[in-house]
């Protein structure tokens, strides 16, 4: 079978970069299909069995060649929705945004959600047709633990735009910074990740603090780095206020690092009992669930071995592959 693969994204390259991306076309190029990439509208191909889309936002562009051509439309990804604080997330959008991604669930022959959290949530507030729960994969050979020994930083990834770092909570971390240095002064941070419209107010704020000693902006970083740095943290901290999925924290538990986050969001349907729930977004939160993991090392090597098994047995590209297998089943492929 011939598969367009569309995500309105920057450039092919981004498709190559992104995990879930990548992850996507190998998997359905696995499954034996032939599969073409496109970013922008006039790389649609028209000669092909089915069309799979990333984003319900720019789903009018393929899904008007799915409907002229009476090819099957699958879209997957994440609406931010049902989100918890107002006028963020899906309920946030402009009116002709919303009337667009609207249409594209209503018109998708196969509408794949990547958490039963949202699944449920919008097939509850919103004319959806035909929704499914898939969870996203992660390379578990690839991200796996390392063999040196966990070192005194804790870790989070952040892509630093305004809304994410308000949404990860990445100025509460670095307000965070001198509250665990006050009980442990070795302690250091790195928070890694694009620069982008976010960055200036989160290194303000180190700056303000007196922290920007104690942690590093290393901005964006390869798959290789991301993976040794997960390897060799002391903790992989993540607060949220609402996580779609949590990719980056399921990476984190695949390299065997214990995880602090929030209950948000799809947050448990990926950590399941395999993290420290923080007990709230304020720094002081923060840095409580921080200082109580810092010296209770029988605590982290529990929680990362039951973050890396909890990785293997629920979230392994085998799932994936099989899930979206009977997927495409369903329709006839």
């Amino acid at each position: 079978m011939r598969i367009g693969f569309f995500a309105r994204v920057e450039s092919p390259r981004v498709l190559e970069t992104v995990e879930f991306y990548r992850q996507d076309i190998e998997l359905l190029r696995s499954l034996g299909h032939e599969v073409f990439p496109a970013v922008r509208w006039p790389q649609i191909r028209t000669d092909v069995d089915l069309y799979y889309v990333w984003w319900w936002t720019w789903a009018f562009q393929p899904l008007l060649f799915a409907k002229l051509l009476g090819k099957p439309l699958v879209i997957t990804g994440v609406l931010d929705y049902p989100f918890p604080v107002p006028d963020r997330g899906y309920p946030g959008r402009p009116r002709w945004q919303k009337g667009i991604m609207s249409a594209a669930l209503r018109s998708a022959d196969r509408n794949v959600f990547l958490s039963r959290h949202e699944m449920e949530g919008v097939s509850r507030d919103l004319p959806v047709r035909e929704p499914r729960c898939i969870p996203l994969a992660v390379d578990t050979e690839t991200y796996a633990p390392g063999a040196a020994p966990r070192e005194d930083f804790v870790l989070s990834v952040i892509w630093m735009e305004k809304f994410n770092v308000w949404r990860k909570c990445a100025v509460e971390i670095v307000e965070a910074i001198p509250l665990v240095l006050a009980a442990h002064p070795e302690a250091r941070f790195v928070i890694a990740g694009g620069h982008d419209t976010g960055f200036e107010e989160v290194r303000a704020a180190a700056r303000r603090l007196g922290a920007a000693h104690a942690v590093s902006f290393p901005g964006l970083i390869g798959r290789d780095e991301k993976i040794d740095l997960m390897r060799r943290c002391r903790l992989y901290l993540q607060p949220t206020r609402y996580e779609g999925f949590g990719a980056a924290i399921l990476e984190a538990m695949s390299c065997g690092a214990p995880v602090a986050t929030n209950p948000a969001g799809s947050v448990p349907e990926v950590v399941g009992d395999a993290g420290h729930f923080l007990d709230g977004t304020d720094p002081a939160a923060i840095a409580r669930g921080v200082n109580a993991l810092w010296t209770d090392a029988a605590r982290r090597e529990d929680l990362g071995s039951r973050a890396r098994a909890r990785a293997v047995e629920a979230f392994s590209f085998q799932r994936r592959r099989a899930s979206l297998r009977g997927l495409l089943g369903e329709l006839g492929f």
